[in-house]
């Protein structure tokens, strides 16, 4: 069962107005606007207003904010020991922070078999909560893949059938976020849409290499002895050419940490030994407003470290070039690395329970975004996010504005 505390100090909550009805996250001791005049400012003050869903507008603090996502979007609990207890089901299936990526000014996360969850920093008190979803669409089907296409965050939809019967099949599998859409809207993406010879293909996995080409996986869900299908293609707005098996799984392997930026780089030079001790290979997944999608290099070199699971450590990080430098990384049990120009600091995320990891992180502004989910081999419980201000638990941040 959710819970709403009502003592923390630091959630500024503001209805507005939509055609739809709104979700309140209503705090015991903070202030709301009274009017529609209220409102009205505030939207004003923000400018253009998108169509997505308006949760609320949260006043990051030191103390972290906590959300557990659950059918009607993301819920207030105190923190992840209070989240609901839920059964545990196959990655695939479960409710969970597939990905984030940096758009413009806000922090995107893909949240599986919901839709879309926006923090965008644009008001001085704080960053507003959104939700871009269409449940109904959603529900059935698990989030392939997160990149930027033609400027809009968009996502690849697949049917599963290894944990489950597959659903219906996918009138439009990629959809997109865009301001003017209260829901993702479907997307045309050529690579997708290959000519393959034969019945019933479907894409159910798509990727950017280190290479700089896209690779994607077809399937056949639901028919008995089932094939694959891999292609490759520079470009997500061409069709792709056949490549083999082994082919696409070389191109599943991090590029090495000397292609990362070159702030990253030089960052990576001076990491703390005591930081990295033990921890094996360190896979690096990068979110940056940079990148239109995730990208994974690795700090140990070499291929054999990306497929040997036992001795691999990933490690979450963000990177931002302007108004100055700055990059931080944090790994599943919240330890982590931060610095800017000349500064290499460590820091600690609030310890999660037994069971639980961090699974991703970015920023909003000066909003820092964590992933959270509980774990149990392959399957998940209950997961949601944590908001804070970023120097909160970030050594020697720098506003960004």
């Amino acid at each position: 069962m959710n819970r709403r505390p009502g003592f923390f100090l630091q959630l500024f909550v503001v209805f507005l107005s939509l055609a739809a009805a709104l979700v309140l996250i209503a705090i015991g001791s903070c202030s709301r606007p009274s009017s529609p005049d209220a409102v009205q400012a505030l939207q004003e003050e923000a400018g253009t207003v998108p169509a997505w869903e308006a949760l609320a507008i949260l006043k990051t603090g030191e103390n972290p904010l906590w959300f557990e996502l659950g059918e009607a979007g993301p819920a207030l609990i105190p923190s992840p020991e209070e989240a609901g207890l839920g059964d545990y089901k196959p990655w695939p299936l479960s409710r969970r922070i597939a990905g984030m990526l940096s758009w413009e000014d806000s922090l995107v996360l893909a949240s599986n078999r919901e839709g879309f969850i926006i923090l965008s920093p644009r008001f001085e008190s704080g960053a507003t909560l959104y939700r871009s979803s269409d449940p109904a669409y959603w529900d059935a089907y698990s989030i392939a893949s997160f990149f930027i296409y033609e400027e809009k965050p968009s996502i690849l939809l697949y049917r599963d059938d290894f944990f489950t019967d597959p659903a219906a099949p996918l009138a439009a599998p990629a959809l997109s976020l865009g301001w003017e859409f209260n829901v993702p809207i479907p997307i045309d993406v050529a690579f997708l849409q290959s000519p393959i010879a034969g019945d019933n293909w479907e894409p159910n996995a798509l990727t950017r290499a280190a290479d700089g080409f896209w690779y994607a996986r077809w399937a056949q869900p639901g028919i008995e002895r089932p094939q694959s299908r891999y292609l490759k293609a520079s470009s997500l707005a061409e069709h792709g050419d056949q490549i083999s098996v082994d082919a696409y799984r070389h191109a599943a392997q991090p590029g090495p940490i000397s292609a990362a930026p070159p702030f990253v780089v030089a960052f990576f030079n001076n990491v703390p030994r005591d930081f990295t001790d033990g921890l094996g290979y360190l896979i690096l997944e990068l979110v940056s407003p940079s990148y239109g999608e995730k990208r994974l290099f690795s700090a140990g070199g070499g291929s054999s470290a990306f497929q040997d699971n036992e001795n691999m450590s990933p490690l979450y990080g963000f990177y931002r070039e302007s108004p100055a430098p700055f990059f931080f990384a944090v790994l599943p049990d919240g330890r982590g690395i931060s610095g800017g120009e000349g500064v290499v600091a460590q820091f600690e995320l609030p310890v999660l329970p037994e069971a639980y990891v961090y699974t991703g992180v970015g920023l909003a502004g000066d909003v820092l975004v964590a992933a959270w989910e509980e774990q149990e081999g392959s399957a998940v419980g209950s997961a949601g996010f944590m908001v804070v201000e970023a120097g909160a638990f970030l050594p020697d941040y720098p506003s960004s504005h």
